[in-house]
């Protein structure tokens, strides 16, 4: 490929990649506000804190049943489409947090936001597919990993913030905006990626698409990849114990290991604050890593060797949290477990990919997704609950442990990898 070809697909990539993950990222707004300041706000909406549990997971539990649905979906039609549906339910999902009705209005934004997610999230991913190949998935990935990392840096603070200067309510409706604001810009700029099929071949993946007996076997013949089911089983770890286990508990910890107050930059800051700078940095460095990482991924040969060095990371990362260090000793922790965390979930989805069959991409991601949205629920049932006979330290050091087990069982599964060579997946070029 000469540098003007070279040049022209990536500029034609990043006319997907930009618009798709601008909008990706405002599409967070409305459900990450809800999570920085639903907890502060709900005594006086007459929420308890079960109820308030309900409402923060609702949206995970229905994305178990969406995930490989709107998965199977998007490798048979429209893309754009599937993106468009989700970004715009999405604000009304936000909407609905606003409209009077209380819990039930709640929940039903919850559930509407969920199926919104998973068709933004693996649309996009599909998109993502369809416009590269072997060559630089893995830097395509990182690209949309990096808005992703982005939203969740950003939104909880301009949640927080908002909500202090105009009111829960009020900022809500802003957030809506910002959401509107990303659907438009993915109306006007976001093309379409799904090439047009034969008519024989258009056909038969109609009759696939409405074909649950096709849809579940389809499923069960990718879990059964060796590739596939170590990147799921590895993806779901890297859910469980970075946004589940550690994002749930590193305030608690830094207030058992530091008290009340940490010094942060030299002032003394109220402990919650210092655990919001520590998942802040943590979502910066992850966006900083994931572009590289995908890039060094795409090197021939380098894809599973990148996802076992981010594992080895990221335990290394586990066990120094679970030492009894200082201050300076957390921070390392979080950074080397969120370096290696955004490898993990940058280059799975392209090994994932690759393993399975152009047909069945989208189906592959839908069951990629599912696999970590179950990490998220289960994480703070089952940390909290070991917490009442471990302390946190231990449960970092089990954490690091989990993730050398998934090292060896990546290890193995590398060893059998069927991702096609260099050259025969340049052939397959879209």
């Amino acid at each position: 490929m000469t540098f003007n070809q070279a040049f022209i697909r990536r500029r034609g990539q990043l006319n997907i990649l930009l618009p798709a993950g601008v909008a990706m990222a405002l599409s967070l707004a409305g459900d990450l506000t809800l999570y920085a300041a639903l907890p502060a706000y709900a005594s006086g909406l007459g929420m308890s804190l079960a109820t308030l549990g309900i409402l923060l997971s609702a949206n995970r539990l229905i994305r178990l049943v969406s995930n490989p649905v709107v998965g199977g979906l998007a490798d048979h039609v429209s893309r754009r489409r599937l993106v468009l549906i989700g970004l715009g339910t999405g604000v009304v999902s936000t909407l609905l947090y606003t409209a009077p009705g209380g819990f039930v209005t709640f929940l039903i934004g919850r559930l509407l936001w969920g199926i919104s997610w998973s068709l933004i999230y693996i649309g996009v991913y599909r998109m993502v597919l369809d416009v590269t190949d072997g060559s630089d998935r893995g830097w395509g990935s990182g690209i949309l990993q990096t808005f992703y990392f982005v939203g969740l840096a950003a939104n909880p603070l301009l949640g927080s913030l908002l909500s202090g200067w105009v009111g829960f309510h009020a900022a809500l409706l802003l957030c809506a905006a910002l959401q509107g604001l990303g659907l438009t810009g993915a109306v006007v700029f976001l093309p379409d990626t799904r090439t047009t099929d034969a008519p024989d071949t258009r056909q038969q993946r109609s009759a696939a698409a409405v074909s649950w007996r096709s849809w579940l076997a389809a499923s069960f013949d990718l879990l059964r990849n060796r590739e596939i089911l170590a990147g799921n089983a590895l993806y779901l770890l890297t859910l469980f114990i970075g946004d589940g286990i550690i994002m749930s508990t590193i305030t608690l910890y830094l207030k058992q290991r530091l008290g009340e107050e940490v010094s942060l930059l030299g002032w003394l800051v109220p402990v919650a604050a210092g655990g919001g700078a520590l998942l802040t940095l943590r979502a910066v460095l992850s966006a900083l890593a994931a572009p590289l990482g995908g890039h060094w991924s795409d090197r021939p040969g380098l894809r599973w060797p990148v996802v076992l060095a981010g594992t080895l990371v990221t335990a290394v990362g586990c066990g120094v949290l679970g030492l009894d260090g200082g201050a300076g000793w957390i921070v390392i922790g979080i950074a080397l477990a969120a370096l290696g965390s955004s490898v993990i979930m940058t280059v799975v989805p392209a090994v994932v990919s690759s393993a399975a069959d152009r047909r069945h991409s989208g189906l592959a991601m839908g069951l990629l997704t599912n696999a970590g949205d179950l990490g998220c629920a289960i994480a703070p049932l089952i940390s909290y609950t070991l917490l009442a006979g471990l302390p946190l330290s231990t449960l970092y050091l089990i954490s690091g442990g989990l993730f050398i087990l998934g090292l060896a069982w990546g290890g193995l599964a590398a060893r059998k990898r069927t991702e096609a060579p260099l050259a025969r997946v340049q052939e397959e070029r879209p």
